[in-house]
């Protein structure tokens, strides 16, 4: 059984899709197809020598063929192109910022990962650390989201439950962290530790930044 904090580590993403294929299609299509057209449209007027419309009119099945795969090779390139549409975010429907400048915060991403880092250990004192590490992780993105309020529970707060499916699990790390904070010696265990940073991630990933 793997350690429980695999479940945490990021993948790295894939490296973006190479259209090179459908792009040299695209270049053999608009290279053929004008020539054929040029062709089609003057071949009545040029003085072209016999052989050469002979060889043509032999060839003019093959260059339509040709023609049509090109075509259908140009389609499949350009629907393969479009970048995937954007994914539908419900901060929309928050009284937040501009969201769209600060959507896959890599300063975010970046600290999350050192703090998971330091969380893989599984030591207690590393736990605790990594709980208020990211509490604070989150209650800065949501600063800079534009929520106000004197604490962290007064932004959360502000928030509806309906548009943020985390946010339960969120209030439930947050009240954690206040804990280890204010409580002398207190214990957390390893499975608390583990919901409370899963919570943080989901949250934050609701909100765009990871």
């Amino acid at each position: 059984m793997p350690p429980p904090f695999e479940k945490f580590k990021k993948e790295a993403p894939p490296p973006p899709k190479d259209y090179w294929f459908e792009v040299l299609l695209l270049i053999a299509f608009i290279a053929i197809f004008g020539f054929g057209l040029l062709i089609l449209l003057y071949s009545r007027i040029l003085d072209l020598r016999f052989l050469l419309i002979a060889i043509l009119n032999r060839l003019k099945p093959i260059g339509i063929t040709i023609d049509v795969l090109l075509l259908s090779g140009a389609i499949y390139a350009f629907v393969r192109s479009i970048p995937l549409r954007m994914k539908f975010s419900l901060l929309g429907k928050l009284p937040t910022a501009n969201t769209s400048d600060i959507a896959k915060d890599p300063e975010v991403a970046k600290k999350w990962q050192t703090i998971l880092a330091r969380a893989v250990s599984r030591k207690s004192d590393d736990f605790r650390l990594a709980i208020i590490e990211g509490d604070a992780l989150v209650d800065g993105y949501l600063k800079k989201m534009g929520y106000e309020g004197e604490h962290m529970a007064d932004r959360l707060s502000q928030i509806i439950p309906e548009e943020v499916g985390s946010l339960e699990m969120l209030w439930r790390a947050h009240r954690l962290r206040n804990e280890i904070v204010h409580t002398a010696g207190f214990a957390v265990s390893e499975e608390e530790a583990i919901n409370a940073l899963k919570s943080f991630e989901l949250f934050l990933t609701d909100l765009g930044a990871l």
